[in-house]
């Protein structure tokens, strides 16, 4: 199957998934000449692949679903329950998921993430939009939206928002049960998260060319780090756990909690982003005023329309008067027109 997109053309929502996953694995497994035993719950991702196979990275990639293996996967994959997975202890170096947790029921939530700990030998890495400040009702707020624009919801929100959202309370409790040190990391910004989706979902509607928009993605992907979006409210959440100790001395996590702002960047992409808002509403514009120019164009047609239909109808009521005037006179011929036949038929008696 024929790839469609990039990843790093995808939006900032699906491309810093793959690429937050793809950067914690670089910095642990980069130089080690290893071949890294990756298990992706939930996966399935094509875009994942594309990240792992970019980043030089020797890696035996894996995938457990309770879905069919979809077909742009070229991984090993297993259909199975991640609640209960049928993995040995330690049987991955590395374990990830990434947006799947928020579709686990809540009382399998805790099965999930204790699984995930129980097969991964080195580290687990989970990210997902957790139940923090402003994530229910950004959601809410792009459900509502597309509700206004297609006339019904979108699923995946729905679920989340049924299914609610992994806590960082069971998290930190279950880690620090099992006294398993980890980097714990917040993504999108929630401001940005929604300009853009609610673009994208603009975008949908309208069927128009994505050409500027799948640019303006570029170059926030291209920038993900300097634009800093770790701090205030985010969207998705990382955890980074360490099941071997040992690899948490290898991991910077300078590399994002304290990387300086570029507030450039940062500008010129919402900047890129409300110019954009501003297009599609010149073309909403535009295709208002087409249309009131066609309905005017119409209502002239009907308006001549009409006026020759009440000249016609004047006409046929005028042939109608002169038929009912003329009337006498025809029964006045039919009646001698009547007495000859009769003459004629007599004679020929």
């Amino acid at each position: 199957m024929m790839i469609r997109t990039k990843v790093n053309q995808l939006s900032p929502d699906g491309f810093t998934r793959f690429f937050f996953l793809t950067d914690f694995l670089k910095q642990l497994y980069e130089g080690t000449n290893k071949k890294v035993r990756i298990l992706d719950i939930g996966g399935g991702s094509e875009y994942f692949e594309q990240k792992l196979k970019a980043s030089g990275l020797d890696y035996e990639l894996t995938i457990i679903d309770i879905l069919e293996r979809p077909t742009a996967v070229k991984a090993t994959y297993v259909k199975g329950d991640a609640t209960n997975m049928n993995f040995k202890d330690d049987s991955f170096d590395a374990v990830v998921s990434t947006d799947v947790m928020e579709h686990i029921p809540p009382e399998r939530k805790q099965a999930f993430l204790d699984e995930a700990l129980r097969v991964a030998k080195d580290v687990c890495i989970i990210g997902a939009p957790f139940m923090t400040p402003g994530v229910d009702a950004a959601e809410r707020a792009v459900n509502n939206f597309n509700k206004k624009l297609f006339g019904v919801g979108q699923d995946w929100l729905e679920e989340h928002l049924e299914l609610g959202k992994p806590t960082v309370g069971l998290f930190e409790k279950t880690l620090k049960e099992k006294n398993i040190p980890y980097f714990h990391l917040g993504t999108q910004n929630l401001t940005t998260w929604l300009l853009n989706t609610h673009i994208n979902l603009i975008d949908a509607k309208l069927g128009l060319d994505d050409t500027q928009h799948v640019k303006i993605n570029k170059f926030y992907n291209d920038n993900a780090l300097s634009m800093n979006e770790f701090e205030g409210m985010t969207y998705r959440q990382f955890f980074v756990m360490f099941t071997n100790p040992l690899y948490e001395k290898k991991f910077d996590a300078t590399r994002y909690a304290t990387r300086e702002k570029n507030a450039e960047s940062f500008t010129k992409y919402v900047s890129m982003l409300m110019d954009l808002f501003a297009q599609r509403i010149s073309y909403l514009g535009a295709s208002v005023s087409g249309l009131e120019k066609d309905k005017a164009g119409l209502e002239e047609k009907l308006e001549r329309t009409e006026l020759l239909v009440k000249k016609m109808d004047e006409q046929i009521e005028f042939q109608n008067l002169q038929l009912k005037r003329a009337d006498p006179y025809m029964r006045i011929i039919n009646s001698k027109q009547l007495n000859a036949v009769k003459k004629l038929i007599g004679r020929s008696r």
